[in-house]
């Protein structure tokens, strides 16, 4: 599971000041919690120590970088949902139901928080370069400006480093950067690992009722994943 980690490693960024590499490790700590959540055979309160765990990955990994936000909110999403269907065998009562929000609401808070005053010191936003919730503080970076740096690290992102403004309304990026991901040995290294996978969790899926539990809830490890692709490329 390390493996995408290990060739991301390699060259400069153990070095490197980019948070790329522990984004990176993040996800897949974050995407096996997450897995153990939906199949293991947890007790109400174990499974209530997974949502906390979640929802601080999911927590930490925003303060990290800000791209984070959409898989982790997404994992935490998820987890929520099932825990409050009553899809594990149990559903919560009000009690726990109250006792588990405040703990996700003292978790998130005590990373976020104080992420976001560092935000507000350092630009004058919440989550910079997000342009929304501005604060009213004299040091505020112009609006413009934090679009525009916003905007040159999309359209680095979709460029695989070259410079070089691409227009908002156009999906031409799309084919080039397909073109070039594919050409990469890491991505090909990594897919010969998901690949199989994929066909072992399926073939879990289809297997005797002890395994009913994945069976039936394992397809939603998947939605971190193609939530947050999905959206990066629509935003």
């Amino acid at each position: 599971l390390l493996l995408p980690c290990l060739l991301h490693a390699r060259g400069v960024n153990v070095a490197s000041p980019s948070p790329d590499l522990a984004v990176s490790m993040l996800q897949i700590v974050l995407s096996g919690y997450l897995l153990l959540f939906l199949t293991g055979t947890n007790s109400e309160r174990r499974s209530q120590q997974l949502l906390v765990i979640i929802a601080s990955i999911a927590a930490i990994g925003i303060s990290i970088k800000l791209s984070f936000a959409a898989f982790g909110a997404i994992s935490l999403i998820v987890a929520l949902v099932i825990w409050c269907s009553g899809a594990l065998g149990y559903r919560p009562g009000y009690a726990a139901t109250r006792h588990t929000a405040l703990l996700l609401i003292m978790t998130m808070g005590a990373i976020l928080i104080p992420w976001s005053i560092r935000g507000i010191v350092t630009s004058g936003y919440f989550a910079y370069p997000c342009s929304f919730f501005p604060a009213p503080v004299d040091w505020l970076i112009p609006r413009e400006a934090v679009i525009n740096a916003s905007d040159f690290i999309r359209d680095w992102a979709r460029q695989h480093g070259r410079h070089g403004h691409i227009v908002e309304r156009d999906n031409e990026w799309i084919y080039p950067w397909v073109c070039a991901t594919l050409t990469r040995k890491k991505v090909w290294i990594s897919m010969l690992v998901a690949i199989p996978a994929f066909f072992t969790a399926l073939a879990l899926s289809v297997s005797p009722t002890k395994y009913s539990q994945f069976r039936n809830m394992w397809w939603l490890f998947l939605a971190p994943c193609c939530g947050s692709l999905l959206l990066w490329f629509l935003m």
